[in-house]
């Protein structure tokens, strides 16, 4: 959202000790560049798709967790299970709902739950 960059390295590291921030992170935090356009958001999937499929091997026993909003989380699905960006498939995922994706051995992704939103009060589901 244009004027909400969100929280910057040193709040997310006062918040959440314990967690592990990307070196990638500036002190700004992750956005600051103002509104992002669909091909740019549809890149930005790829790329943090071709990251999870990189790291996943690496880190069978880990956890990773991302925070986003509800349009990147779509474009990201959609970038994990390989779809082009005109494929006829939409996802539809509210922000901060809950998406987990299993990266198994073999290369396949198990797709156990796709936008819950049980944690949200009604006041605060939005797109």
């Amino acid at each position: 959202v244009v004027g909400f960059p969100g929280l910057t390295r040193r709040e997310i590291a006062k918040q959440f000790p314990g967690y592990v921030l990307p070196r990638e992170m500036r002190d700004e935090g992750w956005w600051f560049d103002g509104y992002e356009d669909a091909a740019g958001c549809q890149r930005r999937a790829v790329q943090v798709a071709e990251t999870l499929h990189e790291w996943a091997p690496k880190m069978p026993d880990e956890r990773i967790g991302l925070i986003s909003h509800g349009t990147f989380a779509e474009n990201l699905v959609r970038a994990l299970l390989g779809l082009p960006p005109d494929h006829p498939a939409y996802f539809s995922h509210y922000n901060t709902a809950i998406t987990r994706i299993d990266f198994l051995p073999d290369g396949f992704l198990f797709v156990r739950y796709l936008n819950r939103i049980q944690h949200l009060p009604p006041e605060l589901i939005s797109r």
